[in-house]
This record gives structure tokens, C-alpha cells and sequence, in this order.
């Protein structure tokens, strides 16, 4: 068992034959056993037996004693095995009044087995730990609006939130196939890929990799999913996701269009330059933004120069980012 020195609580317990009595111990029998308090004076490793803890005569008019032997329990050899902070880890091998004292060579023997078992209980809390951080970390991400997918430094994916689960299920633009992620348009595939492997050859040389861009098209007239590809922080992300090279986010801009008015007022734009900010936003290269505006194409380069230097971005790309992060 494990127990907690500050607050007394025992967050890990496996028992074997002492079901009966682990509710009594824990709930306060604990506190008179003085095999654990000749252990937590002792280094941890260091095997304790009952000759140790008190003598014959003693033993028999001990109240831990005598609470064991009502669980038809009386000798053992034990130890702490580690501490951990607040946190001591015990160990032991209880016999009945029976079986006597324990021998000198199953002290030797247990003492023998301490440095294995140490080192199997510090792997498995390890174990649980990331265990349960790599669930907390999937609850958080699953909660995201945009998809997430995390790719190894293959390029291969591995793990995906369900909002990028949900878009990769529609099949209107992007899938996984053969664990590479795809678009249905070869070019938007090739321009997909292109920034994957940018962002990878920053994380082979140790560099700080810019986070590249791009836009997928889709079936119908739905607007294109706008993709990011970042960088994985190893060092945060180590015990977690430990192949974790590059993350996917995946927006989807039909998500998100605010109206030519707020953006009028949250940029400072014209009513024009509003309107063709709007359309591009929907989804619209630059001379379908024109067309619809009804203005010669030279016309809305200026526009889109203006656009570009009210909002702070330097590219389309950069716009419809910006543009999908407007509440619905």
C-alpha cells in the first residue's frame, strides 16, 4: 500500500487475503502499528520482521497484535519500499500464529525480492500516472470546436480529437488513408504535404518551424476547411504523446462568417472593403470577390492591400484564420 505521511489517506492499496480487516486498518488501526513506525525510522529498502519491531512478551500485549490476531494474522516480514515526497510505499508477507515467526532465510529471501518490487510499484504508479494525464489531455482536446490531429515524424496520424474525427467521417475534403491524411484534390493533397514536411524539417534540425497554412476544398459549395500545421512541443508534450511531431488543427469556415457590419466596426474598413472581406471570407478567390462586388480586378487588389494592412495580416490564408475565429 501507499500512504500519504501529510494527510493520512492511502491512495493505492492491493491485498491479498487481508480483505476483512483493510477498512479497520485504514480507518484508524493504522496508527498503532508499530511495524510501520520502526519502518519510517528506518531507510527505505532496510526489511523489517516482528524480532525487530518488539519482543515475544511484547507482541502479546500489543494492541496491533491483538487486532491481528482476530484476522487469524501474527507474524510478518515487510519494508518501505520508496518514499516519494509525502507519499511512502509499503510492502510485506504476513503469516498466522500457526506458521511462527519467519525464518532467517525467508528474511533473506524477501530481501532479495525488495529492489524488483520497488521498481514494479514505481513503473506501475508511472504507469497510472501518464495514463491519466494522456485522458485529461484527450478530454481537453476532444472539447476543442476545431479538429485536432496529432502526426508522428512520419507523418503518419495518430491521434484524433472528435471534432477532426467527425470532419474526416463527412468525406466533403479531407480523409486518412493508409494512416496519411489527404484532400480530395490532388494540388490541396500536395500543398497539404508540403507544409507537413516544412514544419517536420524544422523539428529535425532543432528549429523553431513557423506554423504553415493552407485551404482544402470541398464537395458542393461549402467554403474550404482552413488547415494549420504546427509543431509539437516534445517537452510538454513527452509523457503524453510522446510521438507527437506536428499538429493538424482543422477549421471550418463555414463554421464561422461574421457579417460585412462588425466587421466594419472591428477594423476600421470601409463599407466596400467590408463586403470584400466578407465574400473572401465565405470562401471566394479573389476575382469571384470582385464579380460579386462588381469591380474591375485591379480594383480589388487595392482593396484586398487595404484589408491586409487594417486587419494585420499579409495573406488570404492568414484573413480566412483570422476570419474563423468569429463566434457563429
Amino acid at each position: 500500500f501507499i500512504v500519504d505521511s501529510d494527510t493520512g489517506d492511502f491512495p493505492v492499496w492491493h491485498g491479498v487475503g487481508t480483505e476483512p480487516g483493510e477498512d479497520e486498518y485504514i480507518d484508524g488501526i493504522n496508527r498503532i502499528n508499530p511495524r510501520a513506525h520502526l519502518s519510517m525510522a528506518l531507510k527505505p529498502g532496510e526489511v523489517v520482521y516482528d524480532h525487530r519491531v518488539l519482543p515475544e512478551r511484547a507482541i502479546r500485549r500489543d494492541p496491533f497484535y491483538d487486532w491481528l490476531q482476530q484476522h487469524g494474522l501474527r507474524y510478518f516480514v515487510g519494508t518501505r519500499l520508496f518514499e516519494d515526497g509525502s507519499l511512502n510505499a509499503f510492502t510485506g508477507i504476513d503469516w498466522t500464529p500457526k506458521q511462527g515467526h519467519v525464518t532467517e532465510q525467508q528474511v533473506a529471501l524477501f530481501e532479495r525480492m525488495v529492489p524488483h518490487l520497488a521498481q514494479a510499484v514505481r513503473l506501475t504508479l508511472s504507469t497510472d500516472t501518464l495514463r491519466e494525464r494522456a485522458s485529461s489531455f484527450e478530454a481537453v482536446v476532444d472539447g476543442l470546436d476545431h479538429g485536432i490531429l496529432m502526426l508522428d515524424k512520419r507523418g503518419r496520424v495518430g491521434f484524433v480529437n472528435a471534432r477532426a474525427d467527425a470532419i474526416l467521417a463527412r468525406g466533403d475534403g479531407l480523409l486518412v488513408r493508409d494512416g496519411e491524411l489527404r484532400a480530395l484534390k490532388s494540388v490541396d493533397t500536395r500543398n497539404l504535404h508540403e507544409a507537413i514536411a516544412a514544419v517536420l524539417r524544422g523539428q529535425e534540425c532543432e528549429e523553431i518551424s513557423a506554423t504553415e497554412a493552407c485551404l482544402v476544398a470541398r464537395y458542393g459549395f461549402a467554403r474550404p476547411y482552413l488547415v494549420s500545421v504546427c509543431p509539437a512541443s516534445r517537452s510538454r508534450l513527452g509523457t503524453v504523446a510522446p510521438d507527437a511531431a506536428v499538429f493538424v488543427v482543422i477549421r471550418d469556415l463555414d463554421a464561422r462568417a461574421p457579417p460585412a457590419v462588425d466587421l466594419r466596426q472591428l477594423f476600421g474598413l470601409t463599407a466596400r472593403e467590408a463586403e470584400m472581406t466578407a465574400a473572401l471570407g465565405a470562401g471566394m478567390d479573389l476575382k469571384a470577390a470582385a464579380a460579386r462586388l462588381g469591380v474591375a480586378p485591379n480594383t480589388a487588389r487595392v482593396h484586398l492591400q487595404a484589408i491586409f494592412r487594417k486587419t494585420g495580416v499579409r495573406s488570404q490564408v492568414e484573413l480566412a484564420a483570422l476570419l474563423a475565429r468569429f463566434p457563429r
